[in-house]
């Protein structure tokens, strides 16, 4: 078969190949909210059972989910599906999230609309050089990082009440 056969065939399968990426996309999304709603409760379990706090630090995170949770592929569970590593957002003294940067693997940190709003604030009185160079700014709000949040009680009250 002559090359400029092919042409019109790899431009239909090329088509398809880009058709079928959102659809993996979403599919992924599905299955890494569904395991850090699994690492959470995990975490969650071992606070309120042991006292044993969840990890601070990204590495911390990726190492408890590697310890702590199995894929039956052999996959590295302390990154989502598309090779990052999980992240961990310290809210407070009894909030943390859990989080993927999604498809796009642009770290958005799951900021809500005023946290983004700050941001830009920030950006726009601190960035050197030119005002109208946004090369510091994240990608527009509607990320689509995948967010999962971790509440915790007091880990001594909740201790008792389970002994």
């Amino acid at each position: 078969m002559s090359v400029a056969r092919m042409i019109p065939l790899l431009l239909i399968v090329g088509g398809l190949a880009v058709a079928v990426d959102p659809i993996i996309d979403l599919g992924k999304s599905a299955l890494t909210s569904f395991e850090l709603s699994e690492a959470a409760d995990l975490m969650y379990m071992d606070w309120v059972t042991n006292c044993i706090p969840p990890p601070e630090s990204d590495d911390e995170l990726s190492y408890y989910l590697n310890e702590n949770m199995r894929s039956r592929g052999g996959r590295d569970v302390g990154q989502d599906l598309w090779g990052e590593p999980y992240r961990i957002r310290y809210m407070d003294s009894d909030h943390r999230v859990l989080y993927s940067t999604g498809a796009n693997r642009a770290d958005e940190a799951c900021m809500t609309d005023d946290e983004y709003a700050e941001h830009l604030a920030y950006i726009a009185d601190n960035a050197p050089g030119d005002p109208e160079d946004t090369s510091m700014e994240p990608p527009p709000l509607g990320t689509d990082d995948i967010c999962v949040d971790l509440h915790l009680p007091d880990c001594e009250a909740a201790y008792r009440l389970g002994r």
